[in-house]
């Protein structure tokens, strides 16, 4: 549920979860934060500007960095820091962009095969992922 809500239901809601938490073990609470976090991208890329072109590409963070909502057009796919990581030097050790989206393309075939189901381009990927390589090239240094 996403929307406004009054203070008095803020205070309510706010004890009930501490009530409830105060019963959890650690693991149930890293549970409930875990989804509390997913919420919240869920609710960041339902606000996010809808972009008419299908290659267009947006990358959304989460709050504490450890994963990233990438969009071609309106589809998501969620990437954990590491893969994103693996991707972006990928990027900058191929000598061209071409090189760099046939080694994207390997990767997520080998690492990520539902990367390519989800997001139904048909034969054009290439558009797709040199999209995403200049993005990344773009956007993201190797450390």
């Amino acid at each position: 549920m996403t929307g406004t809500m009054t203070t008095q239901s803020s205070i309510y809601l706010s004890r009930q979860l501490n009530v409830t938490a105060r019963k959890l073990g650690e693991q149930e609470i890293m549970t409930l934060i875990k989804k509390a976090e997913s919420l919240l991208d869920k609710q960041k890329s339902k606000n996010r500007p809808v972009k008419n072109n299908p290659y267009a590409i947006t990358v959304l963070e989460s709050d504490d960095g450890s994963s990233f909502r990438i969009f071609i057009g309106n589809t998501p796919k969620v990437f954990q820091r590491y893969e994103m990581r693996k991707m972006v030097k990928l990027c900058y050790k191929s000598c061209s962009s071409s090189k760099a989206v046939q080694k994207l393309t390997i990767w997520l075939k080998n690492n990520r095969p539902d990367f390519f189901l989800d997001h139904r381009l048909g034969n054009s990927w290439d558009t797709a992922l040199h999209n995403l390589y200049k993005f990344l090239i773009n956007n993201y240094t190797v450390q």
